[in-house]
């Protein structure tokens, strides 16, 4: 239905904006109610089983007039002959791209006709794709890299594309290389992260029967990549049939529609090991840039063009290069009409700080401190805001929040002034616990660190503005003024980690065996599991973990949330949904769903072996 809604809105001559649907839960309303207001639409389409939380939505938020809510697979098809070419040129704006993890001022990227028709071209060159390519997607097809990779890619190719769910996937990557091995699957990736969570939830015992030797075309783009997640995700795979130099790093952005850069099919990666001061780790190359481009690399604050080799901003120019931003007329002309001295021509500033050596590319950061985790962009100011309102003793006071390498994966970190009202009096502890919900609760993240410093030791330029790099850098170098400090190591086995529910004077009572125990012992089974599960992931005690909290209070962002369910499901041999935290508001209530499960256990087989319904989330689940 929602690639049908995407393509009716070409056919129509009407500019369709991806996003994706508010949820019953007012928290989540924040980044659609910020994209509404910005893209000003004439009509929303979504499906039958969405329409009552569309509706409900726009009557809590107060919008007037109130914009209809279409279910178009409600929609009758007797009226298609009255269907009329729209009048769209090259440069008419097919759709809208908004950031992904924007809540404040959201920028609606305008992508072309000519834009999407131009890198899609680009996208085929640099992979080699042809019609007999096979490829699996999961993810999002709101996205950029959802939908014009593995949507529109696909259409203009004529090759086979199978898509699968990203919840069930995050609650279980072996799905994903699961359908490479089951349908020989060519072509398939995601950002770094995805590779990451292969390698940490993918047991010896699933990779049994994995066959990843078709698998030629390993894309990873649109976060930060990790040469260490590439080299380890190679040796834990090695045994599946992967080929290293299926590998293939690539470089874009919604701004230039989507790809740039990719390195070559069927080649072993590259990279550069730098030593600076922030980032002692190895640069992966992103490949060559498309010769449709022209690139510079420049100075950011001279606009003059930096030499081979040499670290400047990323500026872009080429027929993939978008509009501009939906009415927001004076960042357009700063970000896509920036010039170089002794140049005529506009470019992009991308934003992205990296160099070239001949025709490769390496990106080594960003210059606009844009937070960029799992392939989600957030602006280090949003949490920031949420961060000061979270509690009394952060109230009035500023901070600095960016991302380090921690492990092959980008971390959030905190870093806070407290009040002098509060210096000599505040309780660490509490404070990160408001902290954890608030970033949980308003951007789907967990925090990885959190430093409170003394007020008035936050670093700023002449004018005022927070220098976030040099904060990262103080971090790194443990050269903050710190009254406060905590730190989330998943890899560090602390005591919680050794507690289990014997310890906590409770029977055990897993698999099997639960089924024969009363309802009472049943949910207190549950909810101890459940209670020693978070506490175990987010480092806390178990008497922390309130089963009438809600499950965001805790800090749990939305992978966590993914993985508790699967861990339940195998645990206790029950299909445990991926949106469990979502639809129960707590552990509690929680509890009293999975014994419904539990009850109806006898009725459905622990693990489902029958192909027709392995196929079931394979095909079309979107």
């Amino acid at each position: 239905d929602y690639i049908i809604a995407f393509f009716a809105c070409l056919y129509a001559g009407v500019i369709a904006v991806p996003a994706f649907p508010p949820s019953a839960r007012r928290r989540d309303w924040g980044r659609i109610d910020a994209i509404f207001k910005n893209a000003d639409p004439a009509l929303v389409l979504t499906v039958e089983a969405l329409q009552e939380n569309i509706i409900h939505w726009q009557v809590e938020q107060n919008m007037a007039p109130h914009v209809a809510v279409v279910a178009s697979d409600q929609l009758g098809g007797n009226d298609a002959g009255l269907w009329q070419r729209p009048i769209s040129r090259a440069d008419t704006v097919a759709f809208l791209q908004y950031s992904s993890g924007s809540t404040g001022t959201p920028k609606g990227v305008m992508v072309t006709h000519e834009n999407v028709r131009h890198n899609l071209g680009v996208i085929s060159d640099g992979f080699s794709l042809t019609p007999q390519d096979r490829g699996a997607s999961w993810l999002p097809i709101y996205h950029d890299m959802g939908l014009i990779g593995s949507i529109l890619e696909p259409f203009n190719k004529g090759l086979s594309i199978y898509l699968m769910s990203p919840l069930d996937v995050l609650q279980k990557p072996l799905r994903w290389l699961k359908a490479i091995s089951d349908f020989k699957v060519t072509a398939s990736g995601g950002p770094n992260f995805i590779y990451e969570h292969c390698i940490n939830r993918i047991k010896e015992d699933e990779k049994v029967g994995l066959d990843l030797s078709s698998w030629e075309l390993a894309f990873n783009g649109a976060e930060p990549i990790s040469r260490d997640t590439l080299e380890r995700f190679s040796r834990a795979f090695e045994s599946c049939g992967f080929n290293p130099s299926a590998h293939t790093p690539c470089y874009g952005m919604a701004e230039t529609t989507l790809m740039v850069s990719s390195c070559t099919r069927n080649k072993h990666f590259s990279y550069i090991t730098q030593n600076e001061k922030r980032n002692k780790t190895s640069v992966v190359c992103s490949g060559d840039v498309h010769p449709d481009f022209r690139v510079k690399i420049v100075n950011p604050d001279t606009q003059i063009e930096c030499a081979d080799g040499q670290t400047g901003e990323i500026w872009l120019q080429g027929d993939s290069v978008a509009k501009g931003y939906w009415q927001q007329e004076a960042l357009t002309q700063q970000t896509f009409h920036a010039k170089v001295i002794g140049d005529v021509t506009d470019y992009l500033r991308t934003g992205d700080l990296g160099f070239k050596q001949g025709l490769s590319l390496y990106v080594t950061g960003r210059i606009k401190e844009l937070i960029i985790i799992r392939g989600q962009n957030h602006y280090p100011q949003d949490i920031e805001a949420s961060v000061a309102n979270s509690c009394k003793e952060l109230s009035g006071c500023f901070g600095a929040t960016f991302s380090v390498d921690i492990g092959g994966a980008e971390r959030l970190i905190v870093v806070h002034e407290i009040s002098r009202h509060h210096m000599r009096n505040f309780n660490g502890e509490t404070i990160l616990a408001d902290v954890r919900r608030a970033v949980a609760e308003h951007h789907q993240l967990q925090l990885h660190s959190l430093v409170l410093i003394k007020p008035a030791s936050l670093l700023r330029t002449t004018s005022g503005k927070i220098r976030r790099v040099a904060m990262a850098d103080a971090f790194l170098s443990h050269e903050l003024n710190t009254v406060f400090q905590w730190s989330l190591d998943a890899r560090h086995e602390t005591n919680h980690e050794k507690m289990n529910t014997q310890e906590r004077d409770v029977p055990q009572k897993e698999g099997e065996a639960i089924t024969a125990v009363c309802d009472s012992e049943k949910v207190q089974t549950f909810n101890i599991w459940i209670q020693d599960w978070i506490a175990k992931r987010l480092q806390m005690s178990p008497n922390e973990v309130a089963i009438t909290e809600g499950f965001v209070s805790f800090g749990l962002d939305s992978v966590d949330a993914v993985e508790l369910t699967h861990d339940l499901s195998t645990e206790f041999g029950i299909a445990v949904k991926a949106d469990l935290a979502w639809v129960y508001p707590n552990i509690s209530a929680a509890s009293d769903y999975l014994i419904t499960l539990l009850d109806a256990k006898t009725e459905t087989p622990t693990q489902v072996k029958d192909n027709k319904v392995e196929q079931k989330w394979l095909e079309g689940e979107i």
